[in-house]
């Protein structure tokens, strides 16, 4: 027929009576050197299939196809001048050539055709393109057909070529996986299931199936190109690409290339979404696919919109899907003798694993660095065994398992992309070998999680845990979380930002499956070590999560000396408060706050009456407070260091204070403005500490032995005493500066007196009381609280003895009431930082 839809339906009516027959005849082996029907019958399908395999015509399927071609030849000659003088044949005599010479010699011709031009250039592309689909699919069928009798013809190249044309190139999913079948059985007619056996056709056709399977870079890492990647996690950018890729096809917009740390966020929304998958897909099943990959067909015509790269991407994953189908399609024909009648297939994953990791990982990743082909051979040979192993006969999983300490090796790499082929392949025999490959998983290379010098070792077993999490349904996961959660638990903090990344998400899928995993029964083959590491483990995360369940524990220490008693060789502790009064400059600027309109905004804004209110206009009635009473607490707690510390320019009284210290002869830096700088210096002289004999000699015996700490809250602190103290005053003095947040324990405190720190003091005292007792119902009350005691603090007169009235005891409770009926909706950072920004507080210092 020349219709390739009729030859299609043939050849696949003949195919499946063939298998029919064989089936019947023997299950165990169909493709068994038997004929289905008469020898008469089977040579006259061999003959007429053959025939048809090797006629080159065009299908009538393509007749609209040439039609429109040769409309669009017409349109293009029309707008041409009468001077070409080109003639269209009519249509029975017209060819989809001369449509290709017509489009090649009108290229030169103005612009008047030009789009006339484009339209028969893409009616020609389309027929060109409908005709080798149709082609490869027809062509296909019959060399299935073929294959199907179990009668070779003497030469194989056009049953090969048309089987494999499929397998790189057939769109549909169906037809595509028909292509891949008949290739598995064509393989075991040439590896001894016809008589003479004919292995090297066979050989060739597998090791290419094997090339066709690695040959997406997507799913498989080109070492030439990451050779340079060494601590970093390949699973993060595979995340990122294919969310990317799902959002450019939702919304049909490029997307651009997000951060690390995104990625790991989308890699734990992805991860999220897997786990729900597998919960859906209910238990495993006896035929697993080889890849979670969409059975939907690629277009016909490639979409004008696709870029030459998604082409090329396209590609590549249409070869990868059908070589993964002609892989796994042989191991299950094959069954337990997959290894023994197909040995070239398996030597493609054993071959390369056995020769990187002979001796150990250092030494194959010497090899790697010195031969970049060794490395792509030994990230294919773990991509074919990702795509044989879930399609391999039971009784093979040994041969799974003896590749355990080369995945293992491998994981440990300090090559990027060899990690990560090593730890999907190595998910992959969990999920099927589960018993032996978890155990050996668990003891050999969780471990190394712990290890915190190399950063590349703890990347490949985080790699690997997230993708054992990935592919194991939740109730084979489930005997093993305790084992996997403390390891990732104690790299959520790991120095390497990826693999804490990797990590936080991994305890985010775990977590959610600890309070399902303490009653499930042990899984088969686990050792008694780990079943008591197991219960060791159960135990902390218990005590971990409920501290209710934890349990008095000792340390012991052998100490072979005798002790003696040295209390009465040291020192006694002194902890001394020294205080000192406020400079004329803090005093006048301490009272010029309390007089300021921003303490009268704090007192309205608490809820606190006064007396005596200041006088705003309408409009600042009924505006936002531009005072909160932190920034009045951080001004006034600097003003009682030093008076540089907030006399800013932006300060409304900068200009009057610079020019009346300049009458005197001083400056902002000087140390009789700020009391705490001539106190420290007076304590450091009595240490011994930057003092000079009258000659200016510095007095080296006795300082020598002297060391000092200085603790300062606030970092222009530090620099004041580093540039107005030492530098200025003792230059003679060596010191160290230390940044940061350091605990301040057992220091001689420099308090001023009668000031905010002084009674802050006094409340640091009271809350450290209150810690060391018993906090119950009975008196944790807030309404025991009161408002005043916090604006008592701006005061700096001595405090009063008077006593209260009732009325006036109650009217802490009845501000506190104001001022929770006041509180507004939370705010968010940006506003933080402007209510709480110190300079805006300076400028806001109004009379």
């Amino acid at each position: 027929s020349p219709l390739a839809l009729n030859q299609q339906l043939a050849a696949v009516i003949v195919e499946e009576l063939a298998m029919a027959e064989r089936i019947a005849a023997a299950p165990a082996d169909p493709m068994r050197n038997m004929p289905f029907a008469s020898p008469e019958f089977v040579e006259q399908l061999r003959t007429a299939l053959s025939d048809a395999l090797a006629r080159d015509a065009l299908y009538a399927d393509t007749a609209a196809a040439l039609a429109r071609a040769h409309a669009d030849c017409q349109h293009l000659v029309d707008s041409l001048p009468a001077s070409s003088s080109l003639a269209i044949p009519p249509l029975a005599q017209f060819t989809i050539a001369f449509a290709d010479a017509l489009v090649k010699q009108t290229e030169g011709f103005d612009s008047s055709g030009a789009d006339r031009r484009m339209r028969l250039k893409a009616s020609v592309e389309y027929f060109h393109q409908l005709h080798a689909q149709l082609d490869i699919a027809t062509k296909a069928s019959l060399a299935g057909a073929l294959v199907s009798i179990g009668q070779l013809p003497a030469k194989l190249n056009a049953i090969m070529r048309a089987l494999m044309a499929a397998i790189k190139l057939e769109p549909c999913h169906l037809l595509q996986t028909r292509a891949a079948n008949a290739a598995a059985r064509l393989a075991a007619l040439c590896y001894g299931a016809s008589q003479p056996p004919r292995p090297a056709p066979a050989d060739k056709m597998v090791r290419n199936l094997a090339t066709f399977a690695c040959s997406d870079p997507a799913s498989t890492p080109v070492f030439a190109q990451r050779s340079a990647q060494l601590e970093s996690i390949l699973m993060l950018e595979m995340v990122q690409r294919e969310l990317a890729q799902a959002e450019a096809q939702g919304r049909g917009a490029k997307t651009s290339d997000p951060s690390t740390n995104t990625a790991m966020a989308q890699a734990a929304s992805a991860s999220a979404q897997a786990s729900q998958r597998k919960r859906r897909r209910g238990p495993k099943s006896q035929a697993i696919p080889v890849e979670e990959a969409v059975d939907e067909a690629i277009p016909l015509v490639v979409a004008a919109s696709l870029t030459a790269e998604q082409e090329r991407e396209q590609a590549a994953r249409l070869i990868v899907r059908g070589a993964n189908e002609a892989l796994a399609a042989i191991a299950h024909l094959f069954g337990p003798e997959l290894i023994t009648r197909a040995p070239r297939l398996w030597e493609c994953v054993s071959l390369p694993l056995s020769s990187s990791f002979a001796i150990n990982v250092d030494s194959a990743d010497s090899l790697f660095a010195a031969d970049q082909a060794a490395a792509q051979a030994t990230i294919d040979a773990l991509r074919v065994l990702m795509t044989l192993a879930p399609a391999m006969h039971s009784d093979l999983h040994s041969a799974l398992e003896h590749t355990l300490p080369w995945i293992l090796q491998a994981l440990l790499s300090r090559f990027s992309a060899v990690r990560h082929m090593a730890a999907r392949a190595l998910a992959e025999l969990c999920r099927i070998t589960t018993a032996t490959a978890m155990q050996s998983f668990v003891q050999n290379a969780l471990p190394v999680l712990g290890d915190s010098t190399l950063a590349h070792r703890r990347q490949g077993v985080a790699e690997a845990i997230y993708y054992v999490i990935q592919r194991l349904d939740d109730e084979v996961l489930l005997p093993y979380v305790t084992f996997l959660m403390v390891p990732v638990l104690g790299r959520m903090s790991d120095s390497n930002e990826q693999t804490r990344l990797v990590c936080t998400n991994c305890f985010a899928q775990l977590i959610k499956l600890v309070p399902l995993e303490a009653d499930i029964p042990d899984p088969p083959g686990i050792s008694a070590d780990l079943i008591a590491k197991r219960e060791h483990e159960r135990r902390f995360l218990a005590q971990l999560m409920d501290p209710t369940k934890l349990e008095p524990f000792k340390i012991p220490v052998n100490i072979n000396a005798t002790l003696q008693d040295v209390l009465s060789d040291l020192p006694p502790k002194i902890i001394q408060d020294y205080y000192c009064e406020l400079s004329p400059l803090q005093k006048f600027l301490y009272e010029e706050f309390a007089k300021s309109t921003a303490t009268g905004t704090l007192r309205k804004s608490l809820g606190i009456s006064e007396d005596v209110k200041p006088e705003v206009d309408s409009k600042q009635s009924v505006a936002k407070p531009a005072t909160h009473v932190f920034q009045a607490l951080q001004y006034l707690r600097k003003l009682c260091n030093h008076p540089a510390l907030v006399l800013s320019p932006k300060h409304p009284l900068y200009s009057q204070v610079v020019r009346d210290l300049a009458s005197r002869q001083a400056d902002l830096h000087s140390l009789d403005i700020a009391p705490k700088m001539q106190a420290l210096k007076d304590l450091l002289n009595q240490c011994g500490i930057g003092v000079s004999d009258p000659s200016g000699a510095v007095e080296e015996e006795v300082s020598a032995s002297h060391r000092v700490l200085i603790f300062c809250q606030h970092k222009e602190m530090i620099e004041r005493i580093e540039q107005d103290l030492f530098q200025r005053n003792m230059p003679q003095v060596t010191f160290m500066r230390v940044d940061g947040t350091v605990e301040a324990r057992r220091r001689q405190e420099i308090v001023t007196r009668n000031t905010l720190e002084e009674k802050i003091m006094g409340l640091q005292a009271f809350k450290l009381h209150m810690a060391n007792t018993i906090v119950n119902q009975q008196n944790a009350g807030l309404a025991s609280m009161n408002t005043d005691q916090l604006l008592d603090l701006f005061d700096v007169s001595p405090p009063k003895t008077t006593k209260k009235s009732k009325d006036e005891e109650e009217g802490g409770a009845k501000s506190m009431s104001k001022a929770i009926e006041g509180l507004e909706e939370l705010w968010d950072a940006s506003q933080y930082e402007d209510e709480y920004n110190l300079d805006n507080f300076i400028t806001s210092l109004q009379q």
